[in-house]
This record gives structure tokens, sequence and C-alpha cells, in this order.
């Protein structure tokens, strides 16, 4: 026998068990918020759409989280619904009401967050947004399309994000640093980034050290071999000697840069040098942050699924095992 469809298929699961459980979707509290940095503006409906409250300012601080709480409390005990028939949501989250929303779910509530565009297409009115134009659409949206929990990712699945998102960005301005690191080493010494003609590594230790060395190719022309075989030995370049040679015989076959210039060029070449030094040390504090979280991750879900299982666990092991650390 086939299921009923339902004309709502798209309503959040978590949504329709609250209808559910309150008996009639009259008995739901649905609290449409509008986010903004300094002031929300929300609106609170029944299951129903039928408008409760209308729209009212509550600050993003401590302060108008209680008094938004307080008007629930008031409503709900107005209207004879229970605090547990209560559904939160607003549009996509952004960064300044994380902690907000974070704060509604430490109260016990639950948060959806729905899509704007989705959002916008509900409102009765098309014309330029305003607060009371948003609201509506953003509680159609709760109760009749898709929404999505604010709360449902793990801490552990969200921490891994931010450290990817936030590393992608770093290692993207470390590209920009190498590029314009590229533009004055052309100027001062061509070809010192190609490992062939050089015999250094581009971006290794010694690399950077011989970058920062008052660079140029008459610089290296005047530094004694035995001196430049001594700091490249103490930056751990293999075959020193060698390399040396390399270096001599490439600052014997450029064209010198003008003598009015190399001091300004060899300045900007060390400011970017800093900012690259600064951004790989960044990249790789995140790198390791990330790595120890996939561990702990792995361990987690892997225990978790066990349990699932139904598979007894050593009774020796201690339960804060299961629980990740506080601050993942």
């Amino acid at each position: 026998m086939n299921q009923p469809t339902s004309i709502y298929a798209n309503q959040h699961p978590k949504i329709r068990k609250i209808l559910e459980a309150a008996g009639s979707p009259s008995r739901a509290l649905c609290v449409a918020i509008d986010y903004a940095k300094a002031q929300h503006v929300v609106l609170f409906c029944n299951g129903l759409g039928d408008v409760l409250k209308k729209p009212f300012a509550i600050d993003n601080s401590p302060q108008g989280l209680e008094k938004l709480l307080e008007e629930v409390r008031s409503t709900c005990s107005h209207r004879g619904i229970k605090t547990e028939h209560v559904f939160f949501g607003g549009e996509d989250n952004p960064p300044y009401v994380q902690n907000f929303i974070q704060a509604l779910v430490d109260a016990g509530y639950w948060v959806a967050r729905v899509n704007a565009w989705e959002a916008k297409h509900q409102r009765d009115n098309h014309q330029a947004s305003t607060d009371n134009l948003d609201l509506p659409g953003i509680a159609k949206t709760l109760l009749h399309k898709s929404s999505y929990s604010a709360q449902e990712e793990s801490k552990i699945i969200l921490a891994l994000k931010e450290l990817s998102r936030t590393r992608a960005y770093f290692v993207g301005q470390l590209s920009e640093q190498k590029f314009q690191i590229h533009h004055y080493v052309n100027r001062l010494c061509p070809g010192f980034l190609n490992q062939k003609k050089s015999g250094i590594v581009p971006f290794s230790r010694t690399s950077l050290a011989l970058l920062g060395q008052r660079f140029a190719a008459g610089r290296i022309r005047s530094w004694p071999r035995a001196s430049l075989v001594k700091f490249l030995q103490r930056q751990g370049q293999h075959e020193p000697e060698a390399a040396a040679d390399h270096l001599k015989t490439l600052a014997g076959q450029v064209l010198d840069p003008s003598p009015d210039m190399v001091s300004c060029w060899q300045n900007s070449l060390g400011q970017y040098l800093l900012q690259y030094q600064s951004l790989a040390q960044s990249v790789s504090s995140l790198e390791k942050e990330f790595a120890g979280k996939i561990l702990w991750a792995s361990i987690f879900f892997s225990i978790r699924a066990l349990r699932n299982r139904s598979v007894p666990l050593k009774r020796n092991w201690p339960v804060r095992w299961l629980k990740p650390p506080a601050h993942c």
C-alpha cells in the first residue's frame, strides 16, 4: 500500500515532530528571527501561521537573549503552549549570530536555519527588503519548506570545517606572497628560484635564508666562497660546496639590477619574505591542529559506531574517552 504523500514533504522532520507532539499546529510556537549585527527582529506565530506577536526588536546581547526568552515564556503561558513545542529559525547563520544561536540551543530550544533565497520567495510582497517583509517569509519557509538544523553537526566536524577554511585562505595568501617574491628575485638575481640554475630548492630553508641576506647577484659574487659554504652548511644544505659553486656561476651570468633600486627592492623583498614566513608558520600550525582533530574524530566516531552496533566495550574504558576535549 502506498504511503500518503504530504504537501509539506520538504518540511524538516523535527518541526513536523514538534507540531505532531503539540496535538495541533495552533499549540506550537514558531519564532522567526531576522538576524542583524546590532539588533534582531522577531515574529511569533503558531503552526498555522497565525501571528501571535507582531515584530519586535531585541539586541544581539545577553540582555536581548533574556528579553526574547521572557517573551517566549510569556506567550507560551498566555497561549497554553508548552516550551518543548517552541522552535526558532532564521536565515543562513552569519558569524555575528552564532553565539546567540548557541545560547538558544544551550537553553534547550531547537533552532533551524532557512535558505535566504527560499525565504525571499515566500514573502507576500517582493518589493525592497524590510524586516516586516522578511519575517513572514522566514516563518513560511520554516513551516512549509525545507530548513536545516543549526545544531545537527558535531562540534568536531564544525572545527574541521573552520580549520580547513582558514588554511585554504592562508594558502591562497601564501601563493600571493610567493608571486611577489618571484617578482623581486627576478630583478635582483634572475634564475635563483630555479633549482637547476641555482642548485637551491626554491623556498627551502636555505633559499629563504639567502633571500634574507641583502639578496642580490652582486652580493653573492662578493661573498667569499669559504664563508658561503659555511653559511650553506648551517642551513643544512645538501652538498654545500656544489651549491656554492652553482650560486657563484649563476651570479656571474646574470645582469646586475640598477644600483639606485637595489636597496629599495631588497627592502620590499624582505617585507614580503617576513609575510611569507609568518603565513607558512600559520599554515603549518593549522595543519597540525587539523591532524589532531582528524585523529580524535576517527577515534570518537569509531567508538560511537561500535556502541551503536551494540558491541560491548571493556568495562575499564573510562567514559570520558567517549567525550571530545573541551577545545573541540
